[in-house]
């Protein structure tokens, strides 16, 4: 849709002498509104209502190349003394035109990184699922478990597992499915060890 639209931009503009950089921003400024299903007519349309957009871009630019004309016409639009405040290197629809790029641009890196957050949480709730699968935690067990963003994951759900067993609420011969037989016997130990009363 937006290479439709720049294709028949560059064509109506080709004896402008735009570059073809300014004609791409003008497509993408005008696609803004087509979508995937919208038809040539429409295409077309948006096309042509940029053409005149197109020519007062033109029209800037000649002005500006021209040297102590385009100063002069600038003096005269002001008045002698001249200084309104305004930028005279840019034209105002340009200032315009180029605040709403930069919106746009910057709307467009916040739904990126958020974009990327919400992908790298999935990511890191997949590797869970899969290592708590992996060890054999029961699903009921992880309802409600939150594994912190700085605690390494197998570490973590070692430990819930071994809380099973240790609690007797995982037999050991389930636990021992895929888990490590001798850590699992060394915790044991550890664990019946310290049930000793200490004489």
């Amino acid at each position: 849709m937006h290479k439709k639209l720049l294709k028949l931009l560059t064509t109506k503009c080709k004896d402008m002498g735009l570059t073809q950089l300014a004609i791409g921003d003008l497509a993408t400024m005008g696609s803004e509104g087509l979508t995937d299903e919208s038809s040539d007519e429409d295409i077309e349309n948006k096309a042509d209502s940029l053409v005149p957009l197109a020519k007062l871009m033109q029209g800037e630019i000649t002005r500006k190349t021209s040297g102590k004309k385009f100063e002069q016409s600038i003096k005269k639009e002001e008045g002698e003394d001249g200084d309104n405040g305004s930028d005279k290197t840019e034209p105002a629809w340009f200032t315009t035109y180029k605040k709403g790029n930069d919106q746009r641009f910057l709307d467009l890196e916040t739904v990126n990184t958020t974009l990327k957050n919400e992908k790298a949480v999935e990511a890191r709730g997949a590797s869970i699922s899969a290592k708590a699968k992996e060890l054999s935690i029961p699903e009921w067990r992880m309802v409600g478990v939150v594994v912190p963003d700085t605690a390494d994951i197998t570490t973590f759900l070692t430990e819930i597992k071994q809380g099973l067993v240790t609690n007797k609420l995982m037999s050991v011969d389930e636990a021992l499915e895929k888990g490590d037989l001798k850590q699992i016997a060394k915790d044991d130990a550890k664990s019946w060890a310290n049930g000793l009363p200490n004489n």
